[in-house]
C-alpha cells in the first residue's frame, strides 16, 4: 500500500474467466482492482481511475493490446504495464519492449501477482528516492 491506500491494478482480458480468476486473486491480496474487457474500457479506467499497475492482455476484442498500451502510456508514461499473453510469439515484437514485463498467460496467479508486486515495490522505490534527493 502506498500511503495507507490499496495500490489499484487495471486488468485488461478479452476472457471473462482469466479476467475474474486474476481480479478475485488480487483483491483478496488487498489490491483495489478494475476489470477491462476492451481496450477502450482500459483507457476509459485508467483516465479515470488512475491505477498504479496495468495487467494488458494483446488479443483484445477491440482492438490489439499494442494500440492500447500505446494509449495508456500517453496518458501516463511511467504507468507500469504487464504483458499477459498467450501469444510468445509477441515478446520478439519490438512494440513488447515498452511494457515493464512480458508474461505467459497461466490460471497459476502466483507468478503473475509477484510480478506485480514487484514493479509496485521499484515504483515505490523510485517515487521514495525522488523525495529524498529531489
Amino acid at each position: 500500500m502506498r500511503n495507507g491506500k490499496k495500490r489499484k491494478v487495471l486488468i485488461v482480458d478479452g476472457e471473462a474467466n482469466l479476467r475474474l480468476l486474476y481480479g478475485t486473486n488480487f483483491k483478496m491480496s488487498g489490491y483495489k482492482v478494475s476489470l477491462a474487457a476492451t481496450g477502450a474500457e482500459a483507457v476509459v479506467f485508467a483516465k479515470t481511475e488512475k491505477p498504479d499497475l496495468v495487467i494488458l492482455d494483446l488479443k483484445l476484442p477491440d482492438n490489439d493490446g499494442f494500440d492500447t498500451m500505446a494509449a495508456l502510456l500517453h496518458e501516463d508514461q511511467h504507468l507500469p504495464v504487464i504483458i499477459n499473453t498467450g501469444y510468445s510469439h509477441f515478446r520478439a515484437d519490438i512494440r513488447s519492449w515498452s511494457a515493464d514485463a512480458f508474461m505467459i498467460k497461466s490460471s497459476n496467479v502466483d507468478e503473475l501477482m509477484n510480478k506485480a508486486a514487484e514493479l509496485l515495490q521499484r515504483e515505490q522505490n523510485v517515487g521514495t528516492a525522488k523525495l529524498q534527493h529531489g
